[in-house]
């Protein structure tokens, strides 16, 4: 991913993160997606604990704008490790 100077610490930084809470969870893998049911005809996705603090803490320490950006890479690459998705 080009244009990403910070990469390395991010995805460090991401690392944290996600390791903590997957300590919290009992060292069970965590959910990309939760699902909520409203009521008993509607079903809400929600973004679990962990992928919002990684976006917080990159726009804290980034800026709205930019720290969305980072987290979507730092999102990316953690899901698809640098291979294009076809």
């Amino acid at each position: 991913m080009q244009n990403w100077p910070t990469q390395e610490e991010d995805l460090l930084l991401a690392q944290v993160i996600i390791d903590k809470h997957v300590d919290l969870n009992d060292g069970k893998s965590l959910d990309v997606f939760e699902y909520v049911v409203e009521n008993r005809l509607e079903l809400k996705s929600e973004q679990p604990e962990w992928v919002l603090e990684i976006m917080d803490v990159f726009q804290q320490q980034y800026g709205l704008e930019t720290g969305l950006d980072i987290s979507f890479k730092v999102f990316s690459r953690c899901m698809i490790d640098g291979e294009t998705i076809h």
